[in-house]
């Protein structure tokens, strides 16, 4: 067939459409898969729907009775397929049962643990764990000094010095410049944590 078409109408794709729709009332009435016919009903709808300026006459009527009994076909076989599934749920055992029974409980435990919670008084126990810091806070104001002690907290006494110089040492210099001993003294800070310090990132990277 030639495809004609013109800027109002399309005779082919309504001659398509109108061809599918027969097809699709012959397949209802051959009882065909649902799913083969819920596919022919979508295609079928979306051709109707691409139809900007469709003829007029019989055939559009034609093809809208043809798609609704397709879908009242599927309607009814959902409708039987839901039926045939469903399950009878036994509540007759429900209507034996006395629901006040199984609704009110007796604890007289639960009640007497919930009336002694307004006789309580109050009571805080402090802990006797009181916790002794071996390594001090170092003091702004004052040049800290590397000093033997626990091996264990020689890494918190470093970090303490690298902290001190970090945020305190600015300061501290600025306050003690003038005075005659403040170089001897930061001299000794620095050999002192390289001695240290050398020897305990060695193997630290």
């Amino acid at each position: 067939m030639t495809r004609l078409a013109r800027k109002d109408k399309d005779p082919y794709k309504e001659f398509m459409i109108f061809l599918m729709a027969q097809v699709l009332d012959v397949a209802v009435k051959q009882s065909t898969a649902s799913e083969v016919l819920h596919t022919m009903l979508t295609k079928i709808s979306r051709r109707l729907c691409k139809l900007k300026y469709p003829s007029i006459g019989r055939w559009p009527q034609r093809i809208q009775q043809i798609v609704s009994e397709g879908s009242k076909c599927l309607a009814t076989r959902w409708d039987r397929i839901r039926k045939r599934e469903v399950k009878l749920l036994g509540l007759n055992d429900l209507q034996k049962s006395v629901m006040e029974c199984n609704t009110h409980f007796s604890l007289p435990s639960m009640e007497g643990f919930l009336n002694s919670i307004l006789k309580r008084g109050k009571h805080i126990e402090f802990p006797n764990f009181i916790p002794i810091p071996h390594v001090p806070p170092l003091n702004s104001n004052n040049l800290p000094t590397v000093t033997a002690g626990d091996e264990r907290c020689l890494p918190f006494r470093l970090a303490l010095i690298e902290s001190w110089v970090a945020t305190s040492h600015d300061t501290w210099l600025k306050c003690h410049i003038a005075e005659e001993n403040s170089c001897r003294d930061l001299k000794k800070l620095i050999q002192s944590y390289h001695s240290e310090a050398s020897r305990w990132y060695f193997s630290r990277p």
